[in-house]
């Protein structure tokens, strides 16, 4: 079955562009909209694409208004949504990872950037999304580690993790060389730790050529997010260790 997109923007040589771009090279079904109201009126519908591509600036509601349409209703909440956009402030950006975009891409753009942004974004989710650690107990033999060594040294990459989302959101005096470096020293860590929840965003982290592109805002707030979750495995492991003798 092929996937589904929405394409929705008022530019129709642009909205013919991607049509082709995506059937000629994805076999998808493309469903078009000129402007955000009609593409949510076919989501109401009953419409149900696997991504919808929007533009932020519309007529009637642009792009970031849909998303936030989208994020509010329990029935869209977990829809893919990448925003193609001549927009490029980063506070448009921002605003657009708090709504968790899942990819952002500036116009123009080549088609091999837009084709590989839609294959990261069609590619299959793991068997189970909530094992957020490698089982622990292989972990822990690996590395020759006790269960309480492990717990510490989660601690100290969930601290690095949230340095580094700091220093990417405030910081001016950031290089694409420190950006690099940090990237790959994380995704180091949450390798030889096992924690698979980190993989894919760092893989796809590590591909962005600068810091200062809107994906590595994207990605890094997604990043943000998904500490919750190994704060939670953390504290799930810290019980278990109580209850061991």
């Amino acid at each position: 079955m092929s996937e589904k997109v929405l394409v929705t923007d008022d530019d129709q040589t642009l909205r013919m562009l991607m049509r082709e771009l995506l059937e000629t090279n994805l076999c998808a079904e493309v469903i078009e909209a000129p402007d955000g109201a009609e593409a949510w009126a076919k989501l109401e519908a009953g419409l149900a694409p696997s991504l919808c591509i929007f533009d932020v600036r519309m007529p009637k509601m642009g792009g970031l208004s849909l998303l936030a349409k989208l994020r509010g209703d329990p029935r869209f909440k977990q829809l893919k949504v990448m925003l193609c956009s001549t927009v490029n402030s980063r506070a448009t950006i921002i605003e657009a990872a708090k709504l968790r975009v899942n990819a952002f891409l500036l116009k123009p753009f080549k088609a091999d950037d837009f084709l590989a942004h839609v294959r990261a974004l069609f590619k299959v989710a793991p068997a189970n999304p909530n094992a957020f650690l490698d089982p622990v107990d292989e972990v822990l033999k690996r590395l020759g580690i006790s269960l309480k060594v492990y717990l510490r040294l989660l601690a100290v990459l969930d601290g690095d993790i949230q340095s580094f989302v700091q220093s990417l959101l405030t910081s001016s005096d950031l290089t694409d060389e420190d950006f690099r470096f940090r990237v790959g020293g994380i995704s180091g860590a949450i390798s030889s730790l096992g924690v698979v929840g980190f993989v894919d965003l760092f893989a796809r982290l590590e591909k962005v050529e600068s810091f200062r592109a809107p994906d590595s805002l994207i990605l890094v707030k997604a990043i943000d997010e998904e500490r919750l979750r190994l704060q939670v495995a953390m504290s799930e492991l810290q019980q278990n260790a109580m209850k061991r003798p």
